[in-house]
């Protein structure tokens, strides 16, 4: 039963979405959460899903080929980086990056615009000052930091003229914040923000932060509040000066039990997160500035650097696209390297995956292969714009001889299927999860036996496959191929 403090909450909550300050989450974020809250989420799912966005994929990619984590050789495809990173931590990157460009695209105002950088430069310094404490999963800690001001900075926004009053009765009555929201808003915030944070699905750790369900001495929440203090003197929420700073510094010191210096803390923190100078415009020389600004603490450093353009920049970012003809030779020299380096055969057919999907646009990717014993053509992975389609979903039995997956994997040709045509001997739910229309189903030989088919469809019904696409299609699998044979 709800109270009346959940129906004041959820007033707020919508007034607030209403206003911009807590925009709608796009689709790909609510499907990392769902992988986020999922035990049987694997590798090429996350993957699948961080592929839809080719502004994430880019924001991903730049992550991880940043000197933190010091890759042997630059990472040009999600596949490498779950492969090399691993499952946690780029889901945690993906979430983090798919919550903040969510949110930041739909900015207009340019307040309101540095209130989100704000936000992101706080989740970017929690992720580095988790690394130095040596947590297992910083990038989870880039969620908590990122989130760890979003209550406050969209109280801010929504009600600027109820705002202004709670922070002069603070000071008035030398009350805290917690107490100052229930007497201007006649809510609890820690309940407010408990429900604007339930909005995301967030891994243990991070909620535990967020929702203060460990004390303010616990290193983690400690480590987030001093980014979250840094960053609003950055941005001129808190006053700065040397005096402010030495302050937090010092707090930093007792948590990490090693010296502590601000300006090389930011310069650090920037080379591992390149990502800042993408989304910002900004410069190494502008970050120095800033901090150099924010020790004099007469005026906010981020006023100083005139050319800020704050959601300009990440714009750009998200609107990138290439093209897939460049693309293609990318994805066949990185097949081709995966080979050399002895990838194991589940990263190479993600790594076939990614370059399916990304070089055959408009595209469901799937490969199954043949099991004669239980006489099935079964799915190994899918790649595609519906999460709730899985690999699992696309079985056929063998029986089914009119079927054109079925006529591939006995002739061993390639077939086109076309809407109308004989039934492909798929599942009723997974036929009207994909829509077909058109179908290109390729079979995988080994030493002249059908091993296993690519499925690769298309839901718009005037957008056939070109000859161009069918001989790209071959040539990746012919890299399948030979991992098959190697092994």
């Amino acid at each position: 039963m709800k109270t009346n403090q959940d129906a004041k909450i959820k007033i707020i909550i919508d007034k607030m979405k209403q206003k911009g300050s807590l925009p709608a989450l796009s689709e790909n974020t609510k499907d990392l959460s769902r992988l986020t809250q999922s035990l049987s989420s694997c590798a090429s799912d996350l993957a699948s899903v961080i592929m839809r966005d080719c502004g994430l994929t880019t924001s991903i990619l730049v992550t991880v080929n940043s000197s933190y984590y010091s890759p042997q050789y630059p990472i040009k495809t999600v596949s490498t980086a779950v492969t090399l990173l691993g499952f946690e931590k780029i889901r945690a990157l993906a979430l983090g990056m798919s919550i903040f460009q969510s949110t930041a695209k739909s900015i207009t105002k340019p307040e309101l615009r540095t209130l989100y950088a704000n936000s992101y430069f706080s989740g970017s310094m929690s992720m580095q000052l988790a690394r130095e404490f040596e947590y297992s999963n910083p990038e989870e800690i880039f969620i908590a930091g990122l989130l760890h001001k979003l209550p406050i900075l969209a109280l801010t926004n929504t009600f600027p003229k109820k705002f202004a009053k709670l922070e002069s009765l603070m000071k008035i009555k030398n009350i805290s914040f917690e107490k100052a929201v229930l007497e201007i808003f006649d809510i609890s915030y820690s309940k407010l923000s408990k429900n604007i944070h339930s909005l995301f699905n967030l891994p243990g750790k991070v909620t535990e932060i967020l929702e203060n369900k460990i004390t303010d001495s616990d290193p983690l929440k400690s480590l987030v509040n001093s980014a979250g203090v840094f960053s609003d003197m950055l941005f001129g929420m808190a006053p700065g000066g040397k005096e402010a700073m030495e302050k937090e510094e010092e707090n930093i010191k007792k948590v990490l039990k090693q010296d502590f210096k601000f300006q090389e803390f930011m310069k650090t923190t920037c080379e591992n997160d390149k990502n800042i100078m993408n989304f910002f415009n900004l410069e190494p020389d502008d970050i120095e500035i800033m901090v150099n600004v924010l020790k004099w603490g007469k005026i906010p450093p981020a006023q100083i650097v005139s050319k800020l353009a704050f959601g300009d920049a990440l714009e750009e970012v998200t609107k990138k696209k290439d093209d897939p003809e460049k693309l293609i030779g990318h994805f066949l020299t990185e097949l081709s390297l995966a080979f050399r380096r002895n990838y194991d055969i589940n990263q190479i057919l993600m790594l076939a995956q990614e370059a399916i999907f990304n070089c055959v646009v408009e595209a469901d990717v799937f490969i199954a292969f043949v099991n004669r014993k239980d006489n099935f053509v079964n799915g190994k992975f899918y790649t595609g714009p519906n999460l709730l389609i899985k690999a699992p979903n696309f079985k056929i039995n063998l029986n089914r001889n009119q079927s054109a997956i079925i006529k591939t994997v006995e002739e061993g040709v390639n077939k086109n299927w076309k809407f109308g045509e004989s039934s492909l001997g798929l599942s009723v739910s997974l036929i009207k999860r994909l829509q077909c229309k058109h179908a290109l189903i390729l079979p995988i030989k080994v030493q002249n036996r059908t091993v296993g088919v690519y499925f690769i469809s298309r839901r718009n019904i005037s957008l056939t496959f070109s000859e161009l696409e069918e001989t790209w299609i071959e040539q990746i699998i012919a890299h399948v191929e030979k991992i098959f044979i190697q092994k």
